[in-house]
């Protein structure tokens, strides 16, 4: 089916990068020397073996690489096994809002404890990493 994130695109991307190897085999046969001064025979001939040497090389290509890399496969399988972990988990009762405290949980980026903007002015000038 192709990459998530580029969706109905790659099937467009595809269709010009076979017309590409077409075209550039064409404008290569036709256009540049010495093959231009070649018999219309042999443009002819050279055209269809170059065309499909190329399709032949894009088509290896393609069977080497993956459309997904190997580390977001493995990210995947993890993410699928944790999440049929936490699934088969019983989920215990929740605790009574009135349990829960905020007063102490810390957000800030330091770990020291809770400070202020001039708590932390304070260690910088000081020279203390936080």
């Amino acid at each position: 089916i192709g990459a998530e994130g580029i969706g109905c695109w790659q099937s467009i991307l595809d269709m010009i990068a076979t017309l590409a190897v077409t075209c550039n085999v064409a404008l290569a046969t036709f256009l540049m020397p010495p093959i231009n001064h070649w018999y219309w025979e042999s443009k002819l001939l050279f055209f269809i073996l170059a065309e499909k040497g190329l399709f032949s090389l894009r088509g290896a290509v393609n069977s080497v690489l993956t459309d997904v890399p190997e580390d977001v496969i493995r990210i995947d399988d993890y993410n699928e096994m944790a999440g049929k972990s936490l699934m088969r988990r019983e989920i215990g009762p929740l605790p009574d809002a009135a349990t829960w405290h905020i007063d102490d949980v810390d957000i800030g980026l330091s770990s020291r404890g809770n400070r202020g903007d001039s708590d932390i002015d304070d260690y910088m000038e000081e020279g203390e990493a936080i």
